[in-house]
């Protein structure tokens, strides 16, 4: 899944009036590692491969993983700090200004702003296994039509600014202390981070809740607790998300069989991968390797 550089590389694939479509590499030796890194002039959302951690203006600290979608700002400033052994690896989105508005404006937020008002929200699966596909497509030279692919990415915008504008409002724990408020929203930082290394481009290790809990230094039960009061969704949802959208890229990528990446990415069999990517993503995934172009739209229902 690799983009084969050696070094840092920003590639714009498809560009219209209204959105541009890209990949990011940034390997591990790369200097950007250790310096400040400034996004381009125009809106980025921002739909992670690997497992990276970034550091907006030392303020914010978050982890990007497949679980996750970020969005920066106009020549935002941020750093990134290792968390996966491929580097930090990406498709992005770039929406015009009078896009990004109307979308904004759906989504009843300040439509005057060049970003959303957000800096991560959750991924949304057909986004994820699309954008793949699609940029796979187009690398192969086999792209769908124009109108396929602005509309497309179109929709993945609109999609994940909403479900991360939906997912903002939903109305947080009330703490009696603000210590304990920072202690929970860490030990939910801390534990997916432990989940988005067990889960790399190349294999996803087993991994029990005993495991994570030793890692965070707290109990099973509190782990759990807190992790469904801080995300809304259980530790073994949000993994199984994790294992499948990880695999989407390696199915959309490799030409490895699909039981080769079921067992890669933790999976008893063919059919239990199958069943779990069925229910989630709501086709089977050989369908993310036909040529068709009718994927798109099979992809959003």
């Amino acid at each position: 899944m690799a983009l084969n550089s050696q070094r840092a590389s920003s590639r714009i694939i498809f560009e219209s009036p209204d959105i541009r479509f890209g990949l990011w590499e940034c390997p591990p030796e790369s200097r950007l590692w250790s310096i400040e890194n400034t996004i381009g002039p125009a809106p980025v959302i921002a739909l992670p491969w690997t497992a990276v951690v970034i550091d907006r203006n030392n303020k914010s600290r978050s982890l990007m993983d497949p679980n996750s979608v970020a969005y920066y700002s106009p020549n935002e400033l941020y750093k990134r700090q290792l968390a996966s052994n491929k580097g930090d690896l990406c498709g992005f989105i770039s929406p015009s200004l009078p896009l990004l508005a109307t979308i904004l404006g759906e989504a009843g937020l300040d439509v005057t702003n060049d970003a959303p008002p957000f800096k991560v929200g959750p991924a949304v699966s057909w986004a994820t296994a699309a954008h793949h596909k699609l940029a796979k497509s187009i690398t192969d030279n086999t792209p769908p039509p124009d109108l396929v692919i602005e509309s497309v990415l179109m929709e993945i915008a609109r999609e994940t600014i909403l479900k991360a504008a939906s997912e903002s409002r939903r109305k947080p724990r009330q703490y009696r202390s603000i210590s304990t408020s920072r202690a929970h929203a860490d030990i939910a930082r801390r534990t997916k981070e432990v989940m988005a290394r067990s889960v790399s481009d190349t294999d996803a290790e087993q991994i029990r809740l005993e495991d994570i809990s030793k890692q965070v230094h707290v109990s099973t039960y509190h782990l759990c607790r807190v992790f469904k009061q801080q995300t809304g969704e259980s530790i073994a949802q949000h993994h199984l998300r994790l294992r499948l959208r990880a695999a989407a890229g390696r199915l959309a990528w490799s030409d490895h069989t699909i039981t080769s990446i079921a067992h890669d990415f933790g999976f008893a069999n063919h059919a239990h991968f199958t069943t779990a990517w069925k229910s989630e993503f709501g086709y089977p995934p050989s369908a993310l390797r036909r040529t068709s172009h009718c994927f798109y739209d099979r992809a959003r229902n």
